[in-house]
């Protein structure tokens, strides 16, 4: 994934001009929000339940994606 961040498209999208440490901010969330939820999800799961761990768990990634578009 991380030829990506030389592609004129991908830096065109996301408004970036050189490639460097904000085009790896994009690829750094995803393995960050992993082990953050890797961190609480155990905890989160055997007190409220499977279900609503999953929910948490899938919230929490998809506001660290929005945050990663609009960045």
């Amino acid at each position: 994934m991380g030829s990506i961040n030389v592609e004129s498209q991908y830096k065109n999208f996301f408004h970036l001009k050189e490639t460097g440490s904000s085009t790896g901010l994009v690829f750094i969330l995803y393995n960050a929000t992993s082990m953050i939820g890797c961190a609480f999800g155990g905890l989160i799961i055997d007190y409220f339940g499977r279900r609503i761990g999953m929910q948490s768990g899938n919230l929490f990634t998809l506001g660290i994606a929005i945050l990663a578009l609009a960045a």
